[in-house]
């Protein structure tokens, strides 16, 4: 899709009561970064599902992330997200402001239709090569 491109990094994660969650390196997830030709961060995790990691950790691997995408809807902008905890701000995603939410919908549709969703993602990673193109499982967050 995006081949000859350079690979931005990427982090997704959830932050649930306090624990941080993030994709496996044989989840779902991954795999679709690797398809839209995104360096996950958290690629070196076996496994699929998702793995419970320390704020540090994701800070510590995150923070030089070109794009990040939370997963959940439930957050509506940056100040949401950083109510969560004031330290995501530090993730370079977030200062730039490519951080993206999931879709409302995302859970009911979105896995249905998964060359979609890799379209989105490419998008997201790829601005440059999807101008007139709008996600339709992500939300940008706005400030």
């Amino acid at each position: 899709m995006v081949e000859d491109s350079e690979k931005p990094k990427l982090v997704w994660f959830l932050i649930w009561k306090g624990v941080v969650y993030v994709p496996r390196g044989e989840s779902y997830v991954a795999k679709m970064a690797e398809y839209a030709n995104a360096n996950y961060v958290f690629s070196d995790l076996n496994g699929t599902g998702s793995a419970k990691v320390t704020l540090e950790d994701l800070l510590l691997r995150g923070s030089d992330a070109d794009v990040a995408v939370y997963s959940s809807y439930r957050v509506k902008n940056v100040s949401d997200l950083l109510e969560i905890d004031s330290r995501l701000s530090e993730i370079k995603a977030v200062k730039t402001g490519r951080i993206y939410r999931i879709s409302e919908d995302y859970w009911q549709l979105g896995l249905l239709h998964t060359d979609v969703v890799v379209k989105d993602l490419a998008a997201i990673y790829h601005p440059d090569k999807f101008k007139d193109y709008k996600p339709r499982f992500f939300v940008k967050l706005e400030k």
